[in-house]
């Protein structure tokens, strides 16, 4: 409602209580009487009391009824008008009360949610969300103009899961410079949601992590294997890809089947554990790491980059 209507017509104040009815009331009721005594004080007749008299003062009244009747009929647009601000400024608190009560029925819907998917992981695996800050992430309009779902969240997230997975399936695991490139990738991307996401989950640390030392800081290594350092990676995209979930336009077949490739190459990398200084060893009590398993890995990798090739596709075309 701008500025102009509510000066005129503001909903909140009576009819007559509004300035232009009260200038428009006076005006006219000076102007009509003003105008019957301009036409009594210089009119040469004398009133005849009998039906001609009242005839001819009708006749000479014509125009202050004029005035009467435009004014009435101003006063009624002005009525009009002013009742339809009202129904408007009615509707107006309706949508916005509806929208409050929406806002915290989802936010209610949305952890009862959330608390179920809590019961997947051990209690004292769980991550720790603030409710009232994610959900204000990734519905940012909510309290004003409705739920919608923040696509760009949903697009962040996708870009770096898949650069994540790109990686992961491209990464020589026979080259220790590439494991701890891909190890930097990770908490890269996995950093890169949290604050996206307003930095409104905190996922709990393992115990008995070692820090990798890398450009970016330490990394937090589960018992000093990469594998572990990878499926705990893991656990996190599946908990963010969980808590999208509940969102029905989310495009979440996709992201199932990204992160079931990341799974398949994870299951499949050997023994490798990685010292405090950055430097990655080979299976304990092997000089080199185990053919076999590598062997298996790459072809696994081959296979999934294919399938990951005809999913971005489908993707972007989506």
């Amino acid at each position: 409602m701008n500025e102009l209507k509510k000066g005129f017509f503001d909903p909140k104040t009576a009819f007559f209580s509004l300035p232009i009815i009260k200038w428009t009331l006076g005006i006219g009721i000076i102007l009509i009487i003003g105008v019957c005594l301009w036409i009594t004080l210089f009119s040469s007749r004398e009133f005849d009391p009998r039906a001609e008299g009242f005839n001819e003062l009708l006749e000479m009244m014509k125009f202050p009824i004029f005035l009467l009747g435009f004014f009435a009929a101003l006063l009624a647009l002005f009525a009009t008008n002013h009742r339809s601000e009202q129904n408007k400024a009615a509707m107006h608190l309706a949508e916005s009360q509806n929208r409050f009560s929406n806002f915290y029925k989802h936010i209610e819907e949305y952890e009862n949610y959330l608390q179920n998917q809590f019961k997947r992981y051990p209690e004292d695996t769980r991550p720790i969300i603030n409710i009232q800050k994610l959900h204000r992430c990734l519905y940012p309009n909510a309290k004003s103009d409705g739920i919608q779902f923040s696509k760009n969240i949903e697009r962040i997230i996708f870009e770096n899961i898949i650069d994540f997975t790109d990686n992961l399936i491209k990464t020589g695991f026979t080259e220790k410079e590439s494991i701890q490139k891909l190890i930097v990738k990770a908490d890269e991307c996995q950093k890169n949601i949290q604050s996206l996401l307003t930095n409104s989950i905190k996922f709990r640390q393992e115990d008995g992590t070692v820090n990798f030392i890398s450009e970016n800081g330490p990394i937090k290594i589960p018992s000093a294997r990469v594998r572990l350092y990878f499926v705990s990676i893991l656990a996190k995209f599946e908990f963010i890809n969980a808590i999208l979930h509940f969102e029905e336009t989310f495009n979440s077949d996709h992201l199932d089947l990204i992160l079931i490739e990341i799974k398949q190459v994870i299951n499949g990398i050997p023994n490798i554990s990685i010292g405090g200084s950055g430097v990655v060893d080979w299976h304990e009590n092997h000089e080199a790491p185990l053919s076999e398993e590598l062997e298996q890995l790459e072809k696994n990798q081959k296979n999934l980059q294919e399938m990951f090739n005809v999913l971005l596709q489908k993707i972007q075309s989506s």
